[in-house]
């Protein structure tokens, strides 16, 4: 049984880093966007940077908040913590 709840854990510990991965890949991709965007000088395109960064702040918020909790679940996974299997369900 202890075995299976560390493979769960490195599971997850390495699932929630891909996803904080995919956050920092998102932030950086959104910012570059919304920089091109701005920098056209274009008062049209300009009206579309504040949709564009907030569509990027809402999924980098929404990969993190799935994200970050794996990480930890995964760590008290791996460490045998009885809160860990509570929270993992």
């Amino acid at each position: 049984m202890e075995t299976h709840a560390k493979v769960l854990g490195i599971l997850n510990i390495v699932s929630g880093l891909l996803g904080l991965c995919a956050a920092v890949l998102f932030t950086v991709v959104f910012g570059g966007v919304v920089g091109l965007i701005g920098a056209e000088g274009d008062p049209e395109a300009a009206m579309a940077v504040p949709i564009v960064g907030a569509a990027g702040a809402a999924l980098v918020l929404f990969t993190l908040v799935l994200s970050l909790p794996a990480v930890i679940i995964g760590y008290g996974l791996f460490q045998l913590r009885p809160w860990s299997r509570i929270a993992g369900i």
